[in-house]
């Protein structure tokens, strides 16, 4: 029979559970309203905000990379088996926690943002490809997080979750060729072809 402490740990926990998400869609919320279409703010606070928002995730990535940093130097020095198993444990869990989806929200926030304010120019292009630079980093992380020493995998969540992060990125770098191919095509003067071979691609895509 469960104990009395037991039973009423549960509706507490249940309850704790609905605050946290409702504080959740209050800061989701909150974040529209500093930066997106729906904030009412300037492009440059939108994006010093969007910004902002963007430091999180990319933090779960340096924390991954510093994590993984220990399990090469342990490997490179000669690390006690059981020091490296750990190690690569902790790089495991730290990979699981990238927000990928925290990340990708936060970061074509940014990049809207970003393309509003600069256009096709050089500027947006520099932003897209440090956002291009730090998905690929996430992506070799969790990589390595999924196989530990001797080449096995270490949990499947891991591997979806590496997949997941290649898709984001491949869809990125197809998003970035279309805009490099209607500038280049706008510049040349061929607005309507470019216009057309856009459309065609995104119905190819569709």
């Amino acid at each position: 029979m469960p104990s009395t402490s037991g039973r009423r740990r549960a509706p507490r926990e249940s309850t704790l559970k609905q605050i946290g998400e409702a504080s959740a869609g209050l800061k989701d919320f909150l974040s529209s309203l500093n930066a997106g279409s729906s904030s009412p703010l300037s492009l440059r606070q939108q994006e010093a905000a969007a910004r902002e928002a963007l430091n999180p995730y990319l933090g779960q990535i340096d924390a991954t990379q510093s994590a993984q940093a220990e399990v090469d130097r342990l490997k490179a020095s000669g690390g006690s088996a059981a020091d490296i198993a750990k190690a690569e444990e902790a790089a495991r869990l730290s990979a699981g926690k990238i927000d990928q989806e925290g990340f990708q929200s936060a970061a074509q926030t940014l990049l809207g943002i970003s393309r509003s304010m600069n256009g096709s120019s050089g500027a947006f292009f520099d932003q897209f490809d440090r956002i291009k630079t730090a998905t690929g980093m996430a992506i070799s992380l969790i990589d390595k997080a999924t196989t530990v020493s001797g080449g096995s995998t270490a949990d499947p969540f891991a591997q979806a979750t590496a997949d997941n992060t290649k898709d984001i990125v491949a869809l990125m770098v197809d998003n970035n060729n279309l805009l490099k191919a209607l500038n280049d095509n706008l510049a040349a003067g061929g607005v309507t072809q470019a216009v057309s071979s856009w459309v065609q691609q995104q119905r190819s895509f569709v």
